[in-house]
């Protein structure tokens, strides 16, 4: 069976500290940043300010599951598709 390949967009917001993904286009879900090691500071009255990203970390949870990234691009709003 072939590879079936994905398009997704990550969109940070550093006003809301949340990330916005697209699947195919397709806006799928909003998260929250992950704060360290204590995901719940924001709660305790903790407001992390976000200025930028120096690392972009890509991996699967699942357990002996592989993974495969090809056309890595970072922008400033949602890449626009080259043809």
């Amino acid at each position: 069976m072939g590879k079936k390949w994905y398009k997704f967009d990550f969109l940070f917001d550093w006003e809301t500290n949340s990330t916005d993904f697209f699947i195919d286009g397709i806006y799928k879900w909003s998260s929250p940043f992950h704060h360290g090691r204590n995901k719940y500071a924001v709660g305790q009255g903790v407001t992390p300010q976000f200025e930028g990203v120096d690392a972009l970390i890509l991996y699967t949870l699942t357990p002996e599951g592989v993974s495969e990234f090809m056309d890595v691009k970072l922008c400033k709003t949602r890449c626009i598709e080259e043809k």
